[in-house]
């Protein structure tokens, strides 16, 4: 999924830098997180990165529909992965 993602990062023309790489491989080890919020708290233990770098990437890949929101009854809105099919990989290997 990762690669997947970087990749299509990548044809777009992003840039892949050391803080985005991070940002994707946290969201692929987790599959969801709750907020974005405390998505950069986790990081932000872990790795020098700001809000801003945080909230700029999950709008991207919100945008390039990578990832998806998933509205609940709390102010903020959880994300989660979408799982994407790999184009080459034959419909019987898919299920």
């Amino acid at each position: 999924m990762e690669d997947e993602m970087l990749r299509q990062l990548r044809q777009q023309g992003y840039h892949m830098g050391f803080r985005r790489i991070i940002i994707i491989q946290e969201l692929c080890r987790l599959d969801r997180i709750e907020s974005a919020e405390d998505f950069w708290l986790l990081l932000r233990a872990q790795h020098v990165i700001s809000w801003a770098t945080v909230y700029t990437n999950l709008r991207l890949l919100l945008n390039m529909g990578l990832i998806e929101k998933e509205a609940g009854l709390k102010k903020s809105c959880a994300y989660r992965l979408v799982r994407l099919e790999h184009p080459s990989m034959p419909e019987y290997v898919r299920t």
